[in-house]
């Protein structure tokens, strides 16, 4: 979970892409195509805003019989080395484990109810 959120959520203009790319490996075949669109999205518009985020993570909550871990933390948004935005959020990281396989199967950002 710590892997996941460095590289979707930690990242400058000239890293986004390639930490993205690195999760996208991660993502199971089924949601891959869908998960390119949204990462590669953002990472257009990382870079042609010159943002960038920094995430620490304050805690972790394996759900391991439902499947999905909470990632709770701080976000901080930067634009052009100024702080423009922060944040607690939770994300949810939805996986399975398949043939000794590690699968992401959704990896979002939690609404609260």
């Amino acid at each position: 979970a710590r892997y996941v959120a460095g590289l979707g959520l930690s990242y400058t203009p000239l890293t986004v892409r390639q930490q993205y790319a690195e999760l996208l490996g991660l993502f199971s075949p089924e949601t891959f195509a869908d998960a390119q669109a949204q990462l590669y999205q953002a990472a257009d518009t990382a870079e042609t805003a010159a943002a960038s985020s920094v995430f620490f993570i304050a805690d972790l909550t394996d759900h391991v019989e439902r499947k999905f871990i909470d990632i709770t933390g701080t976000r901080q948004m930067f634009v052009q080395d100024k702080k423009m935005d922060e944040q607690k959020l939770v994300y949810r990281l939805s996986y399975r484990i398949q043939d000794g396989r590690f699968w992401i199967v959704d990896f979002s950002e939690r609404k609260e109810n």
